[in-house]
């Protein structure tokens, strides 16, 4: 199944698939690291550089999403430039994702959210390191994208959980 990937937020390069490269550098496949990287879309950022990306959070409304399903890592998905820029790699974990915010305590500036994973909350580090691990710079930029309650799945493709 695909996963579609954004290279850029609100004009900010995501560096997705150089952070999923840096993920899966451990399956030692380098023809498709090749075609990333000599195609028009590459960024020229090097993996080395990179703070792995381990997982996506994705809405899964129709359950479609399940371990053992294959992952298609793409980007400028249903477009003629559609580029699969990593190989094919077999879902290894879903976790259930829950994020809400307290409308009494946020403020103008905003607040952070509870996060919840197979209903057990996570504290301010796990939070942290969740937000790094899904390829986000720090919580704040996690925050920023996920401004609003969201329910969905965590999607793995490595061992990592929480």
């Amino acid at each position: 199944m695909t996963l579609a990937f954004s290279q850029q937020i609100n004009g900010t390069p995501t560096y997705f698939p150089e952070k999923i490269w840096a993920g899966i550098k451990e399956h030692e496949v380098t023809l498709e690291l090749g075609n990333y990287l000599n195609s028009p879309y590459s960024s020229g950022k090097n993996i080395l550089e990179c703070k792995p990306k381990l997982h996506t959070i994705r809405e899964d409304l129709k359950n479609r999403w399940k371990i053992g399903s294959k992952i298609h890592f793409v980007i400028n998905n249903r477009t003629k430039n559609r580029l699969q820029f990593a190989p094919v790699i077999t879902v290894k974990a879903i976790q259930f994702i829950k994020i809400t915010y307290d409308e009494n305590i946020c403020n103008n500036v905003g607040c952070e959210p509870a996060v919840f994973i197979n209903g057990k909350a996570l504290n301010k580090f796990q939070f942290e390191e969740l937000s790094m691990n899904d390829g986000f710079d720090n919580a704040i930029d996690f925050c920023h994208w996920f401004d609003k309650g969201f329910e969905g799945k965590l999607i793995h493709w490595t061992n990592k959980l929480y």
